[in-house]
């Protein structure tokens, strides 16, 4: 699905077209990465699921930070095509070591959809869904409109605009990795130190980049 939307795009020649082909792989994104967040901690042992789970969000992480900036040099020195023949290249390759080395989980206890969806009834799962939408609604939103900031109010260059995006993504990947190696027993609090660290970078980088934009213009 992710392979074939990003080719469509290459060849996309309407606005609603494109939407369509970059909103179908976004809706499954998530599917994908709870699987991956299923089968990692499936793999493990149950004391280690936390470190496995986190493991897969640093891949999520550096997914970032090496798809968003190498996307937006294509498109600053080409077009928009290439970076979308550059997803699909990518996507494609992570299909076929997927098929080739991720190993089949037989289901042996089989559960009805009932019981699966009695979770639902939990008050920590409903916190836990809330924390989750604000912390990547905050995250990616800022990643979304960052490299729009600093080409129209800071008035950036493509490269040095990667640059901060590849900064951003490195930050985040520290901040996952941090929450890896957490301890199990306490993981509450060195968690939310990690998921701290993009935030505060971030601020502080675009505080940063602002004041040398106001210095460059006076």
């Amino acid at each position: 699905m992710f392979t074939l939307c990003n080719a469509l795009a290459v060849v996309a020649s309407d606005f609603q077209l494109l939407l369509v082909l970059r909103v179908v792989p976004a809706f499954f994104h998530p599917v994908y990465c709870a699987l991956a967040f299923s089968v990692a901690a499936a793999s493990v042992a149950p004391e280690d699921a936390p470190r496995a789970v986190a493991r897969i969000n640093m891949g999520v992480a550096a997914g970032m930070v090496v798809g968003v900036p190498i996307s937006n040099v294509l498109a600053a020195t080409f077009d928009f095509s290439m970076a979308m023949v550059f997803f699909a290249g990518v996507t494609g390759l992570m299909f076929l070591l997927t098929m080739a080395f991720v190993p089949d989980l037989p289901v042996t206890q089989p559960m009805r959809y009932g019981a699966q969806l009695s979770v639902l009834k939990r008050p920590p799962v409903w916190l836990a869904i809330v924390a989750v939408i604000c912390l990547n609604g905050s995250i990616f939103g800022v990643y979304n409109y960052l490299a729009d900031y600093l080409q129209k109010v800071a008035a950036l260059p493509g490269e040095l605009i990667a640059v901060l995006l590849l900064v951003y993504g490195l930050l985040n990947i520290c901040g996952s990795y941090l929450g890896a190696i957490s301890s199990p027993g306490v993981p509450a609090r060195p968690y939310a130190f990690s998921r701290c660290v993009p935030s505060r970078s971030t601020a502080c980088s675009l505080r940063a980049v602002g004041s040398c934009c106001l210095f460059l213009r006076h």
